[in-house]
C-alpha cells in the first residue's frame, strides 16, 4: 500500500513539472529591432520601440507572413500595409502572445532592457515562436499589443524560431539574442481611413464645382 502511495506521489509530482509555468530570458536581449519607416530601405536604431513575443499552439506558420506578402521578416520593404500586417497579427489563431511580455528600447542601440521572465500562460516546453515590434510613440503610450494595433502603428515581426522555456531559473534559459531572433525592421505603410478618403473627394468636388462657378 505504502508504495502504490510512493509511486502515485512520484507520479503527480512528475506531472505538476510538465504543467509547471516556462521562463524567458530577456536578459541584455538584442534583437535588432529597427525603424524602418522614417527612410524605408534605411534601417536605423530608433528608442520607443516595443516588443511581443508569440508562440505556436498549431501549424508554426506565422499568418502576417503569408497575408501580408513577405515571407520572413520584413528586412528592406514596407511594400506591406500596416492595417494588414496587424489584422494578420491578432488574428492568427495558431500563435498567442505571451503574457507578460513587452519590453521598450531603452537606448536606440537595439538592446531591451530585460530580465529573466515567468510566462504566466505558457508551460514548459519547446515551441516556435516569432517576434512583433512596434513603435510605441514619442511617449511610448501605445505599449500593448491592443494599443499598439488599434493606434496602427508601425510594426515589424521577426522570423519564426524554436525556444525551449525552462521550469525555473537554475539552469536558466536560453538568452534570446539576435542571433536566435533575427532582425525586426519596424515598417510598413498607412493607409487613409474610407472616411477620410471621402472627405477629401468631397473637397476635391466643391473646389471644382467652385471654380467652374467663377
Amino acid at each position: 500500500m505504502k508504495k502504490i502511495l510512493f509511486i502515485t506521489l512520484i507520479a503527480g509530482v512528475s506531472g505538476m513539472g510538465c504543467y509547471a509555468q516556462g521562463y524567458v530570458d530577456f536578459t541584455g536581449f538584442l534583437g535588432n529591432a529597427k525603424n524602418n519607416y522614417t527612410t524605408p530601405g534605411t534601417a536605423v536604431n530608433q528608442a520607443g520601440l516595443y516588443i511581443e513575443l508569440f508562440a505556436a499552439t498549431g501549424t508554426p506558420t506565422a499568418k502576417v507572413a503569408t497575408q501580408t506578402g513577405i515571407n520572413g521578416a520584413p528586412t528592406a520593404s514596407s511594400s506591406y500595409t500596416v492595417s494588414t500586417a496587424w489584422s494578420a497579427i491578432t488574428s492568427d489563431a495558431n500563435f498567442f502572445a505571451l503574457n507578460p511580455l513587452q519590453v521598450a528600447v531603452s537606448t536606440g542601440n537595439g538592446g531591451f532592457a530585460g530580465a529573466i521572465t515567468q510566462i504566466s500562460n505558457l508551460p514548459v516546453g519547446t515551441y516556435t515562436m516569432y517576434e512583433v515590434a512596434w513603435y510605441a510613440g514619442a511617449g511610448g503610450t501605445d505599449n500593448t499589443i491592443a494599443l499598439a494595433s488599434a493606434a496602427g502603428d508601425y510594426v515589424g515581426w521577426s522570423k519564426t524560431f524554436s525556444y525551449t522555456t525552462t521550469a525555473g531559473t537554475v539552469p536558466p534559459p536560453a538568452a534570446l539574442s539576435s542571433a536566435i531572433v533575427g532582425n525586426i525592421f519596424v515598417g510598413g505603410t498607412t493607409v487613409p481611413e474610407p472616411g477620410s478618403m471621402a472627405l477629401a473627394a468631397l473637397g476635391g468636388a466643391s473646389l471644382l464645382l467652385f471654380r467652374r462657378k467663377k
